[in-house]
């Protein structure tokens, strides 16, 4: 699972699978403030290896689709066996690259959201809902 923001949706994502399956994460950010900075930075690497595994990336959320290009591109070269993206929200209409998500909880329009598990700098992710940041705060 991504870290900060895929905790939460990560944690009922692994409670609902009935497979045998372990779980690890990776922190990576990409944001400052409400916008991105199409810069990956992988501040906490897995603590297990990944080559010859079936590996499910869960995030929070995909816009622009470079952060989970750049995690794609890590996880190959970690030669795992197998790779399948699976999001909360998905925001087509930010998408920069192709990027292919194989599970989808719902598609979201271009807004900024917080709550379950995803922040507006540090604030708001304990929130047990998701709403939407606006101009005001």
């Amino acid at each position: 699972g991504l870290l900060d923001g895929g905790f939460m949706f990560l944690a009922d994502v692994s409670r609902k699978l009935t497979i045998p399956h372990e779980v690890d994460f990776m922190n990576v950010s990409s944001y400052e403030g409400t916008e991105t900075t199409g810069k990956v930075t992988i501040s906490r690497d897995t603590k297990h290896s990944l080559e010859g595994k079936d590996v499910l990336l869960v995030d929070d959320i995909c816009d622009t689709g470079l952060t989970m290009k750049a995690i794609f591109a890590e996880l190959t070269q970690r030669k795992v066996k197998s790779l399948r993206a699976c999001v909360l929200l998905n925001k087509v209409s930010r998408r920069q690259v192709d990027v292919a998500i194989d599970f989808v909880g719902a598609d979201i329009p271009d807004e900024f959201v917080v709550g379950y598990g995803m922040d507006y700098d540090g604030n708001f992710r304990s929130l047990p809902f998701i709403g939407i940041l606006k101009d005001q705060y």
